[in-house]
């Protein structure tokens, strides 16, 4: 498990995106596409995985991102680097 993760959202992935929805936001479709199969973006955190969860801490910039993206404002493509502060388990 590493303790950070670079995502790189593009503008495919913006324009895919849905507002308002954890697994089809831009940043969780960028992690879908680097293999992430489970990649669920909430407030402040992503969560990776089904049975064995990873939770990653999203940066200042990416909850800026997320949230202007659900408001309907334009964003644009960029890269986001996730920190995994602790491991959960479930």
């Amino acid at each position: 498990m590493k303790n950070t993760i670079r995502v790189t959202v593009t503008q495919d992935h913006i324009d895919r995106g849905s507002m308002g929805s954890p697994t089809h936001c831009p940043i969780a479709l960028a992690l879908k596409g680097n293999g992430h199969r489970n990649a669920s973006v909430g407030y402040h955190t992503v969560c990776l995985g089904c049975f064995d969860v990873e939770l990653y801490e999203l940066s200042k910039p990416a909850i800026a991102f997320a949230s202007r993206f659900d408001q309907g404002e334009q964003v644009k493509p960029r890269t986001f680097v996730l920190s995994l502060p602790k491991i959960y388990r479930t």
